[in-house]
């Protein structure tokens, strides 16, 4: 997910485990020290069946 994939996505992921979400920014913008805000969502299921 990103700006060549697309703003938002839909991920499973094992039921136990850890992860790392990781949050970056465009090159240019980081260089011209620039200060940009975004929302980050987080959801998690319960899909027992």
């Amino acid at each position: 997910m990103g700006s060549t994939v697309g703003f938002s996505g839909e991920v499973t992921l094992p039921v136990d485990g850890d992860y790392i979400v990781q949050v970056y920014q465009m090159k240019k913008s980081a260089q011209r020290n620039r200060a940009v805000s975004f929302n980050l969502d987080l959801q998690i299921l319960d899909n027992k069946k």
